[in-house]
């Protein structure tokens, strides 16, 4: 079995990411929204590096090869740290980083233990987030999808805990797998589900409309 977390908005204060001639890389949905300045770079994950040649989308699976760790970035397990929850570290101390993965918008589907770099991509809509970081439906985004076939067995279980903004992502990264997806949801909003094969919807009596996905993980870790 396996299990897939969406990603959060709130980052670790020690999380690392690349430089460029000093300047810190910060990677967002949309830099040509962004206020250029002397000490950052805003890049889309999908951007070529200013050298040119690679995007930071191959520059960081290179670097995930690599055998050093220049630039401090984090485990994606790690990288999260949502107020007041524990739902990460419940998933990762059951589970281990080998079969817990992240729901990231700004990377794809990827293991706990692969190195990201911090960064601002959400498919939230609230208005409060700016628009520089906000992925919409139709962006192009060469999404990592690491849970393939040689990392999952014929028939595994796999739950996804997330809103319903990450779930076309989640369904369309694991397509064509041979697995059975287990997903919960909410009851107020299950009229907005998206039909798929081999997957199977759970009803969750959710206490908040927001983040409600890690109050499910903490109720639920001991029956997965």
């Amino acid at each position: 079995m396996k299990v897939v977390i969406q990603c959060s908005a709130t980052k670790a204060k020690n999380a690392g990411t690349f430089q460029v001639n000093g300047r810190t890389v910060r990677f967002v949905a949309h830099p040509e929204l962004c206020q250029p300045n002397t000490t950052e770079i805003f890049a889309h994950p999908d951007d070529h590096l200013p050298s040119g040649g690679t995007t930071w989308r191959e520059h960081l699976e290179a670097y995930n090869r690599g055998k050093s760790n220049l630039a401090n970035l984090l485990r994606a397990g790690d990288l999260y740290t949502p107020n007041g929850s524990t739902a990460y570290q419940l998933l990762l101390q059951k589970f281990g980083y080998q079969d817990v993965y992240i729901l990231s918008a700004g990377w794809g589907l990827i293991r706990a233990d692969y190195l990201i770099p911090d960064y601002d991509i959400t498919f939230a809509k609230h208005k409060k987030i700016g628009g520089q970081k906000k992925r919409g439906k139709k962006d192009s985004y060469q999404d990592l999808a690491q849970l393939t076939a040689h990392r999952t067995s014929e028939g595994e279980l796999v739950y996804f805990f997330g809103g319903l903004d990450y779930l076309p992502l989640f369904l369309k990264l694991t397509d064509g797998l041979d697995i059975w997806r287990r997903v919960y949801f909410t009851t107020t909003r299950a009229d907005k589900l998206l039909k798929a094969e081999r997957c199977c919807y759970i009803k969750y009596s959710a206490k908040r409309e927001q983040n409600w996905h890690y109050d499910c993980v903490e109720e639920n870790i001991d029956k997965l």
